[in-house]
């Protein structure tokens, strides 16, 4: 059906091409997995046949025939539709207006646009709130819901990018039950995963890309799991064990106490976390774990109770969550914008702000230190301090420029380093693994265990339990806004 030969494409700003001589296909009826680290080019490659980034160099064949894809547009004509990451809505409209949107034919009376929208959410068994609000909408629900707008617009090609990173387990078997009932009905369907398990599981092929090159095509019965990582990312660094978090090295003061926390739905809630200590928090934005999360970091003042980060008063004041040596890298990677003329879509993430420069959001945490209490910042100590984060990231690109060359992944390694940098004794990680790949997790479970092993208290909030186990000494739940501890036998870490 789709067939892309010898795609290449470099970006403004990068030293290296982001795509080098890619070949790839999508038949008819299948579902092809692409696989890779981050910034490996996936999301890039898929953007192609999207019509969100022309290539600089290759060709693009639909059903034999070489064609152009000059936008979004013109591949939805062409019966191409793109699932992002984070799909966004139209606010303030209900959902089944949200999604008819990309169909012909507005002429239409609104009852026959809304019984068609009901019509194929149930051939597909998409179970979606047609008449509610979009704003409503959970991340399951937006999902459900760009997947129908797509299969409205016409579209046989359907290209999903990490359908399942912000999903829990029912919402993930929902989908793994949707896209084979796809598939079997004639879609195509081009799957960008991380996940190892749901390739093998539910496509039929499997691409492996590395650097911007396709590594290896495979029918997915060929493929073991060992194979799969290898290919990925090349020879595992088994030398590097994980640190073992040493046991409360400071008790007095705790990295952070809570206690008698009230706040909206949150009840009484108390504990604490040490220095040395990784300790996870599972829940849900509807039992207050956002709540909990914006409470501790100093954005919220609580109704009442106490938050202390390494003896100092934090409670509802940003500025003192800093002073008193905390650090925090929240949730909120999403795309914003389009990639019309051959430009790359437009990422930001939660703590960077798009306005500035690479360098002034590197360092925006550190003016004061750097200057020492004089009037003017120290540029040299500045500057080494930029260098030494994108290292650590692994990310090599002139400081100066914008955010928006960055890949996702890209701009997740470097808000972790920015903030282990400034961290002084306490740190907050909301959502660590959401998007990353098998090889990634590694790195940010080492990193992890490494800030523990030199006493910073580090704390993790996910949406389950199996998102923290790995790391953590404590596992708390937080439900209905009542924290409660989890049975140390699931803790690995």
């Amino acid at each position: 059906m789709i067939e892309l030969i010898n795609i290449s494409k470099r970006f403004p700003g990068n030293r290296h091409n982001t795509l080098t001589g890619a070949n790839w296909d999508l038949r008819e009826g299948e579902i092809h997995a692409l696989l890779g680290e981050n910034g490996a080019g996936k999301s890039t490659l898929m953007h192609i046949p999207a019509g969100f980034v022309k290539p600089d160099t290759g060709q693009i064949k639909l059903h034999g025939a070489i064609t152009r894809i000059d936008g979004p547009s013109a591949a939805r004509k062409k019966g191409i539709g793109m699932v992002r990451q984070r799909p966004e809505v139209c606010p303030g409209v209900a959902v089944w207006e949200h999604c008819v949107l990309g169909m012909d034919g507005f002429w239409f009376r609104p009852a026959v646009l809304r019984k068609k929208a009901a019509a194929v959410a149930a051939r597909f068994a998409i179970d979606l709130p047609l008449d509610a609000q979009t704003d409503t909408l959970n991340d399951a629900g937006r999902h459900k819901a760009a997947v129908l707008a797509v299969l409205l617009s016409g579209a046989r090609c359907l290209i999903l990018d990490e359908p399942g990173a912000v999903l829990n387990k029912a919402e993930n078997a929902a989908l793994d039950r949707l896209f084979p009932a796809l598939a079997a009905q004639g879609f195509s369907i081009a799957l960008i995963t991380h996940k190892l398990d749901e390739a093998l599981r539910i496509a039929g092929r499997i691409t492996v890309m590395r650097n911007g090159r396709i590594i290896e095509t495979r029918p997915a019965a060929a493929w073991t799991r060992t194979e799969l990582e290898e290919r990925m990312f090349g020879r595992f660094d088994k030398e590097h064990q994980a640190a073992v978090c040493q046991k409360n090295t400071c008790l007095e003061p705790p990295a952070l106490s809570v206690s008698n926390l009230n706040a909206g739905i949150l009840n009484t809630v108390e504990f604490s976390v040490h220095c040395g200590e990784i300790v996870g928090i599972a829940g849900q934005k509807s039992d207050g774990i956002e709540t909990l999360e914006m409470a501790i970091c100093g954005y919220n003042m609580p109704d009442s109770g106490m938050i202390t980060v390494l003896g100092r008063n934090t409670a509802g004041d940003m500025r003192a969550f800093r002073q008193a040596g905390g650090a925090y890298v929240a949730a909120g990677l999403r795309r914003t914008d389009g990639a019309a003329g051959g430009r790359q879509p437009s990422l930001s993430i939660a703590g960077f702000d798009r306005s500035l420069s690479l360098y002034d959001n590197l360092i925006i945490h550190h003016h004061a230190e750097s200057a020492g209490g004089a009037v003017f910042m120290n540029k040299k100590k500045l500057n080494g301090l930029v260098r030494g984060i994108l290292e650590k990231a692994r990310i090599k690109v002139r400081p100066k420029r914008k955010l928006g060359i960055l890949s996702g992944g890209m701009l997740q390694r470097l808000v972790l380093e920015r903030e282990l940098e400034s961290a002084g004794g306490f740190l907050v990680i909301s959502q660590a693994l959401w998007g990353l790949d098998i090889e990634q997790r590694r790195r940010l479970g080492r990193k992890i265990k490494d800030a523990a092993a030199d006493g910073i208290g580090i704390l993790l909030f996910a949406s389950t339990l199996e998102d923290l186990s790995e790391l953590c000494r404590r596992l708390f739940v937080l439900e209905k806004g009542c924290l409660y501890a989890v049975d140390e036998g699931l803790c690995r870490g």
